[in-house]
């Protein structure tokens, strides 16, 4: 008999529909954020036209879930595919909702909030107030999580800490050690692919090495650890280099978002967004920016 799995993946921005104007969160009033999300979970009722999540989202990255969620059952796990969304919040790939446009990434015209606290409330509001992912996701659980959504939702994954059936690919480095496996661009070169899909490409692979269909104490086990060590390969860089106000531009942008972001994470992604700039000289322009800021 197979073994159950909950697989958790983020939402995809390409999306085989266009929404409506009510359904793009740059189009919501201004005002307080619980009554944009109530405003935005009526547009949801209301919306008559409904695809499967399975065929609404597109693009690499979901043709990389698809494989990931084939790549289990194959392994011997049961999977339930989870689609965590900013706009509809934690609900199953196999439900019908209208397209959307909505995301926790910043720069972006439907951002939803101009905060990581922001981004956290409604993530709250949009899952019903249960901020608890440990109730709602029981057994083995495997999650897939781009680094702002994890952000998102991370006092749901730190209360998943001390389980060990968890793992987490990607996410935030502020994530529990224990549970996750942090995205290594040194294996892009074996696995192909754009950055965005790295995470879910990993952990393809990493399910393909297990030797059991358990992710009991499975996380750093020898086979996928040996692979990693052959296999990397640090990649070279050709980014574009960036004027001091557009890199001070971008370094406002983001700390909206995530105000207490570290100087070391803010420089991993500028360059992980295909941009240049020296350690020195950033490190001076993210003074600049802190300080503005106050």
């Amino acid at each position: 008999m197979a073994e159950k799995l909950t697989l958790v993946v983020t939402c995809t921005d390409r999306k085989s529909a266009q929404p409506v104007d009510s359904l793009r969160v740059g189009n919501l009033p201004a005002g307080p954020l619980q009554e944009r999300a109530s405003q935005w979970r009526e547009a949801l009722r209301k919306e008559s036209a409904r695809t499967p999540l399975r065929q609404l989202y597109q693009g690499d990255a979901w043709t990389q879930v698809l494989r990931l969620e084939d790549a289990t059952r194959r392994a011997g796990f049961d999977p339930t595919l989870l689609v965590a969304s900013a706009g509809l919040g934690l609900v199953s790939a196999d439900e019908e909702w209208p397209a959307y446009a909505a995301t926790f990434s910043p720069r972006h015209a439907d951002s939803i909030g101009t905060s990581g606290t922001e981004n956290k409330r409604w993530w709250h509001l949009m899952t019903d107030g249960q901020t608890n992912l440990d109730d709602q996701v029981t057994g083995q659980t495997l999650l897939v999580l781009s680094e702002t959504y994890s952000s998102a939702m991370a006092d749901d994954v730190n209360r998943m800490g001390k389980r060990e059936d968890v793992v987490v690919f990607g996410g935030s480095p502020d994530l529990p050690t224990n549970l996750r496996i942090p995205a290594d661009r040194g294996l892009r070169a074996a696995l192909g692919g754009t950055s965005g899909s790295l995470n879910l490409r990993t952990a393809t692979a990493w399910v393909k090495s297990l030797n059991a269909p358990t992710l009991v104490g499975q996380r750093d086990h020898d086979e996928w650890r040996n692979w990693v060590q052959e296999t990397r390969k640090p990649e070279s860089y050709n980014r574009i280099q960036m004027s001091d106000a557009d890199i001070l531009s971008f370094l406002q942008d983001i700390r909206r978002i995530q105000p207490d972001i570290s100087k070391t994470r803010a420089l991993r992604m500028l360059r992980d967004a295909g941009s240049a700039c020296e350690q020195k000289r950033f490190s001076g322009l993210f003074s600049i920016a802190v300080k503005d800021k106050k």
